[in-house]
């Protein structure tokens, strides 16, 4: 071989992990490197996780921040204990807006921590075994990855622990023993600071490696790393304004700074236990190649494998994302959306009905399409205040449509207040600046607006904002078609105080008779609510008498019904029924009196108003389509 094709295979062999088909060895095989493939698949795997089955929790990250390109953002960020990893993976969310841009930065974060893990205990290792630790680091990963089910799981954790495993990499490539441990526990020092308490994993490591070491003094500088991770919380803690707690367990890995689940901290341990593992393995065979590789190889991945599957399943929360899923869809007003997602699987969470009842509304259907999902009570409609911080938001979006603005701006305040890691969010500042803006507060709109004009996906809206907050003309919002609305939509009275929510709705109605959203609200309260006689009281005849106007499905059931219960009989109705709803009605009247047996009576009228009224139960608890219901 020359001279020149000996070093092409060297570099071939040293990037690649394997020889050139030209290169003599006994077996090419025993070469064969397994990190790139692993690594491939690993993100493949995270990034259909989170683009297929994850979408909206990656939309629910991003909402829940709000990342500023300014100089007093950074400072702000970076000087809190573990700011450096924060800052990184706030950065990082604000691509989460899109889809699979925040996908494959998630996939890229699992990936980077695996080839960070490999990359911190190869050392040592020789033979053939060397192939066969790469596929037990897959194990940590299991716990990291359900710890990213959790949608208060932060991506700082990732950073910090990569760059933990990244400076393991590097200060073991110091060969002066002295040097490198000096160097260790300076570098830890100022990772504690960076990235937090995830660079305990780094001291212990080095630990390790230490005591690898043949010189006489590996056991007093592993013992010295090992008192100062315990200690440097402890001074930190007379420092920062911080329980002592958080200074061990983290600030940013998780929302809740106050709960933190262990999987993180299993998935660390995990890294250092196979570095020990790993090298007791070495030493006491020897560098030997294990016997039956393929097999051992073969059967540890499938393994690991089978229990990651079992641990992400167990961990997935289908029910959290589909509550995402329709508040994304109720800020995007996405509303045929919400009500063909409702069409194929009807939710039972009251989250989810609020979403899709507001999509009637907003398609002029509500009186259609009412009792297809479950209406418990009122707060189906009309949410009432919940300590939360997510759960506002949708609620305040329901009330900022129907046209109340007051209390729109109230759940977003305290939405906003009540986010647990403290931080701003750009949906609830968009929301306020609108609010503001509904009110005529130009000044106060200004100081969410320019909050806005720093961040990247949401500068283009607030500048235009900007602009008409900044119009001279006093006109200029009257005459806009969103604010201009809701403006001429305000409640006049002041309904602090009052208890009653059909009376404040009856009213409001009253004073804003072109709002069609409040008007349809007030009559599905009264249906909801089964207070017959507000219904009719408040049913504007004139609309659809004369035939000008098909009176809604289940206006008409209820219409139908109220008019039985007064003259016990369907003949001399003055309202425009169709001759369908009244055979119908005869029928269920028939049934019901006859004692029908109650399966029965179900399977015949159960997605009817009159079967609600008369039984109590909530139609639509039984995941049905719309064209089933129709059917049946």
């Amino acid at each position: 071989m020359t001279y020149k094709r000996r070093i092409i295979a060297n570099f071939v062999l040293k990037f690649f992990g394997r020889r050139p088909r030209d290169v003599e060895t006994k077996n090419s095989m025993k070469q064969l490197n397994p990190i790139p493939l692993l690594t491939c698949l690993l993100m493949s795997a995270v990034g259909l996780f989170y683009g297929l089955l994850y979408p909206y929790h990656l939309h629910y990250y991003e909402q829940m921040q709000m990342f500023q390109f300014s100089s007093q953002y950074f400072w702000e960020t970076v000087l809190v204990l573990g700011g450096v990893a924060d800052y990184v993976g706030r950065f990082l969310t604000q691509f989460f807006h899109i889809t699979w841009a925040g996908a494959t930065i998630m996939a890229l974060l699992y990936g980077m921590v695996y080839l960070t893990s490999w990359l911190a205990l190869q050392d040592g290792l020789t033979g053939q075994n060397k192939r066969f630790w790469p596929i037990v680091l897959l194990l940590p990963i299991r716990y990291l990855w359900i710890n990213g089910c959790d949608e208060n799981a932060m991506p700082a954790l990732w950073i910090a622990l990569a760059i933990s495993l990244l400076a393991v990499f590097a200060i073991k490539k110091i060969g002066n023993n002295t040097l490198r441990r000096i160097v260790a526990l300076l570098s830890f020092v100022v990772l504690y600071a960076a990235v937090g308490p995830l660079s305990f994993v780094m001291i212990a490591l080095m630990a390790l490696h230490e005591l690898r070491q043949g010189d006489s003094m590996r056991w007093g500088w592993a013992v010295a790393f090992v008192v100062i991770a315990l200690t440097l919380p402890q001074v930190a803690h007379r420092m920062v304004n911080w329980p002592l707690e958080n200074l061990y367990k983290g600030i940013h890995y998780f929302r809740f700074t106050q709960v933190q689940l262990p999987y993180i901290w299993v998935a660390a341990g995990l890294i250092v236990v196979i570095d020990l593992l790993s090298h007791l393995a070495e030493r006491y065979t020897k560098g030997r190649e294990m016997a039956n590789r393929i097999v051992l190889f073969s059967g540890t991945f499938a393994i690991i494998v089978v229990l990651i599957y079992l641990g992400v399943r167990q961990h997935y929360r289908p029910n959290n994302e589909v509550m995402m899923m329709y508040d994304d869809m109720v800020l995007n007003e996405r509303w045929d959306d919400i009500l063909s997602a409702a069409e194929k699987r009807t939710p039972k969470h009251p989250a989810c009905v609020q979403c899709i009842n507001l999509a009637m509304a907003m398609k002029g259907r509500m009186g259609d399409l009412l009792f297809r999902v479950p209406q418990s009570d009122a707060g189906a409609l009309l949410p009432e205040f919940t300590i939360n911080f997510s759960r506002p938001l949708t609620a305040g979006q329901i009330y900022l449509n129907l046209g109340w603005t007051n209390t729109a701006q109230r759940f977003v305040y305290e939405a906003q207040e009540s986010i647990p890691d403290y931080e701003k969010s750009a949906r609830c500042y968009k929301l306020l600046a609108q609010t503001h803006l509904a009110r005529g507060e130009r000044a106060l709109a200004r100081k969410y607006l320019k909050k806005l004009q720093k961040t990247l996906f949401y500068a283009d809206w607030a500048n235009e904002t900007m602009a008409l907050a900044n119009d001279p003309d006093p006109k200029a919002l009257a005459q806009h078609p969103f604010y201009g609305q809701l403006m001429r939509g305000a409640v006049k009275d002041d309904y602090f105080f009052s208890p009653d929510m059909m009376a404040m709705l009856g009213n409001y109605c009253t004073t804003t008779p072109h709002n069609h959203i409040a008007t349809q609200y007030l009559l599905a309260l009264a249906l909801v609510e089964r207070d017959l006689d507000t219904f009719v009281a408040c049913f504007n005849l004139d609309q659809y008498l004369n035939g000008k106007e098909r009176i809604p499905e289940y206006y008409q059931q209820a219409l139908a019904l109220e008019w039985t219960r007064k003259h016990q009989t369907l003949e001399g109705i003055p309202y425009n029924i169709d001759e369908r709803v009244l055979d119908a009605m005869d029928r269920f009247v028939t049934d019901y009196n006859n004692q029908m047996p109650r399966e029965q009576l179900e399977r015949k009228y159960f997605f009817t108003y009159w079967y609600y009224y008369m039984t109590g139960e909530k139609p639509a608890q039984k995941s049905q389509t719309y064209e089933s219901a129709a059917q049946s």
